[in-house]
């Protein structure tokens, strides 16, 4: 199985160069599948994403992607999403199928396809 592997990674916004959010990170991703991150406000959840996503590259170790799929396969390896901090105040429907099913009804999926 194909995965992204992050070896020592470390990340800091352009506006806090200064202020790691991820450092020291090594963790393998397959490429097959959901993976699901989880975590508190500042815990660096989308510093994760803006790195596995190409949007930014670590301030320092690397994110390594497999020969068989290479950086420039990112749009068609890589899919993020952002969930809110506080759900209780963002999600409209009842249950987490329910939401995913409206988050995918938005983007113009058919419904027996969202379901």
């Amino acid at each position: 199985m194909s995965a992204v592997v992050l070896e020592n990674a470390a990340f800091a916004y352009p506006s806090a160069p200064n202020r790691l959010v991820l450092e020291g990170l090594n963790v393998e991703i397959p490429l097959e599948g959901h993976t699901l991150v989880l975590g508190g406000n500042g815990s660096g959840k989308t510093a994760l994403a803006r790195l596995l996503t190409g949007l930014d590259s670590p301030a320092a170790g690397s994110v390594g992607w497999p020969p068989d799929n290479p950086p420039a396969d990112y749009p068609a390896l890589i899919r993020a999403g952002v969930v809110f901090a506080q759900p209780e105040f963002q999600f409209q429907g009842f249950s987490v199928r329910e939401e995913l099913c409206g988050g995918l009804l938005y983007q113009g999926i058919p419904a027996p396809q969202a379901d």
